[in-house]
């Protein structure tokens, strides 16, 4: 059996791997247990689709352009599913922005919610200064 074989001038199938080789900086890509390796930087210029149920970025900053972010979008029909987004703390108790569908309100857990202006109706205890109308 080869050790390597060569296809064209930069790629080659080395064992379980296949090499592009442009002469500075090789991509590797690797195939096991129905896993897909890829070494070195991949980069897509074209649409991404991932069909599964699990996605998971390991990453430590994600930018991402579109200004509206869908949670929970296989739902059909009535709603049932809470949905929001949560903050890992660490040792710390994580915290939460949840969308309540039973209550059918937004909800901070027992946690305290800041803000500089508040419009709407008030129910429960208010307390601090209230002004205006």
């Amino acid at each position: 059996m080869a050790e390597q074989i060569k296809f064209g001038d930069n790629l080659y199938l080395r064992g379980e791997k296949l090499v592009l080789d442009n002469g500075t900086n090789s991509g590797v890509i690797t195939a096991e247990n129905g896993t897909v390796q890829i070494e070195g930087t991949a980069v897509i210029t074209g649409d991404l689709t991932v069909q599964g149920t699990t996605t998971t970025v390991n990453s430590e900053t994600v930018t991402i352009a579109d200004n509206i972010i869908v949670l929970n979008s296989n739902v059909t029909g009535t709603p049932s599913e809470n949905g929001g987004i949560e903050i890992e703390r660490g040792t710390s108790s994580n915290k939460s922005l949840i969308w309540n569908e039973t209550s059918d309100k937004w909800s901070v857990g027992s946690e305290t919610f800041v803000a500089s202006m508040f419009e709407g109706n008030l129910t429960g205890n208010v307390t601090g200064n209230v002004t205006g109308n």
